[in-house]
């Protein structure tokens, strides 16, 4: 992108000093067309006298003029038809034929003739014996192009400075441009190597979102790393158990084969949940860097269906008050994990009655559930989301949807807690940052 910049402009500088140079040239050869235009006159009278004397004569002789120009006259034919004396002094031959290939041109006119000099040519149209004519005054190009070519110099090595100075800078501050890359490449280095936990460093704005990205990358990444290693070390060491309590059963002659049946089952039973919630706990959760939306009015209603049908008997009242097109800020499957066992608990709960509200404020995301139920005992807040903790022994249950739904709003950066609800019951709040 450096080379492509610098590029451009010395192209630009390079045709800016070119037509600097042109502009020049053609003041040059303006100014100097007037200066002749002060001397002519007079010798302009007695070249058209001439004309008008002996225009159809071949040898035409050279006018009499008080300033001896070199000077030569075309006809409209391009043939030359009258030469100064100067002009004739020098041999000047073919001028007319010489100067027809150039005239469709832009002055300045210039031009190497028979002598082997370059002269600057200018043209003054004439009339004359209702024919027209064009009157070529010459003029040694040697002091033009002397000036033009010191002009020229001097105007490149000032380009040339220029572009020095230009790239100079373009240098320093690609330099210092880059230098947050340089930066983030050397943090991202020290955290492949186990020197660092995250990207700290001071960077601009524009870095914020990706420094930002990074950190949450590293985040959910070492999360998923520690989820999967204490999946794996907890499913094993509960499938040790259950199984080391299985062996005993059917080594144990005493007890009569129904009781041990009723007790092997119930061992496969907490197996089964156990095996559920830590594959649960492996696969929900945040995982990667996109930040989806999930519609939770759908989602709300789905599970209203399925869950009405479940309590039937109980004939539950649901009622919603959702914040229209809200959005929840994560994907479709940890949503319906997260929303049924809440909505499950509260559901199995409650009297009659059960309340969800959804809102976003301060750029975060909030959902409340609410029932009409006994209640949570404030003794067992705080250990009601350790895994195979049951609040609520009457009702069949494993104890780990509400681990799974802490699982969840930890992956999200979020927080759960839960309070007193204004219909009696239990009531808990959700808060999920949206960014």
């Amino acid at each position: 992108m450096l080379l492509s910049s610098f590029i451009i402009i010395f192209v630009l500088g390079t045709s800016l000093a070119w037509l600097i140079n042109e502009l020049h040239a053609q003041k040059v050869y303006n100014f100097q067309t007037e200066e002749l235009m002060a001397d002519l006159p007079q010798a302009i009278k007695n070249i058209k006298q001439q004309h008008f004397e002996g225009l159809n004569d071949a040898n035409i002789m050279a006018a009499t003029n008080p300033i001896d120009f070199i000077m030569v006259s075309c006809d409209e034919n391009y043939k030359q038809v009258w030469t100064s004396k100067l002009a004739s002094h020098r041999n000047l031959e073919h001028i007319c034929t010489k100067y027809r290939a150039i005239s469709s041109q832009k002055p300045p006119y210039y031009l190497q003739l028979d002598d082997g000099k370059d002269y600057l040519i200018y043209s003054i149209p004439l009339e004359a014996n209702m024919k027209r004519f064009e009157l070529l005054v010459l003029k040694d190009a040697k002091g033009f192009s002397k000036e033009y070519e010191v002009y020229s110099k001097h105007t490149y090595v000032e380009l040339l400075i220029i572009l020095t100075i230009t790239f100079i800078f373009m240098l320093i501050a690609a330099f210092w441009g880059l230098k947050p890359f340089r930066n983030m490449r050397k943090e991202l280095n020290q955290i492949k190597k186990g020197q660092k936990e995250e990207v700290d460093g001071l960077y601009p704005a524009e870095f914020k979102t990706l420094s930002l990205s990074i950190n949450r990358l590293i985040k959910q990444s070492h999360a998923q790393a520690e989820r999967y290693k204490n999946t794996s070390d907890d499913l094993a060491h509960n499938l040790k158990t259950r199984l080391a309590s299985i062996k005993v059963l059917v080594e144990d002659t005493e007890i009569i084969d129904t009781e041990v049946k009723r007790q092997i089952s119930e061992q496969v039973f907490q197996i089964d949940n156990s095996v559920n919630y830590h594959l649960k706990r492996a696969s929900l959760g945040r995982n990667s860097l996109k930040d989806e939306r999930t519609e939770l009015y759908p989602a709300i209603a789905e599970l209203e269906n399925v869950l009405n049908k479940i309590y039937q008997e109980k004939n539950i009242y649901l009622s919603q008050d959702l914040e229209p097109n809200i959005n929840f800020p994560g994907d479709k499957d940890n949503l319906t994990e997260l929303c049924g066992n809440l909505l499950e608990n509260a559901y199995k709960l409650c009297l009659s009655k059960v309340h969800i509200e959804s809102y976003t404020a301060n750029e975060t995301f909030f959902l409340i559930i609410e029932d009409d139920g006994k209640g949570i005992d404030p003794n067992i807040k705080e250990s009601i989301l350790e895994r195979g903790f049951r609040a609520d022994t009457q009702h069949d249950g494993s104890g780990i949807g509400l681990a799974v739904c802490h699982e969840i709003i930890t992956s999200y950066n979020g927080q759960i807690k839960f309070e007193d609800s204004r219909l009696g019951g239990a009531k808990v709040v959700i808060k999920i940052p949206i960014n």
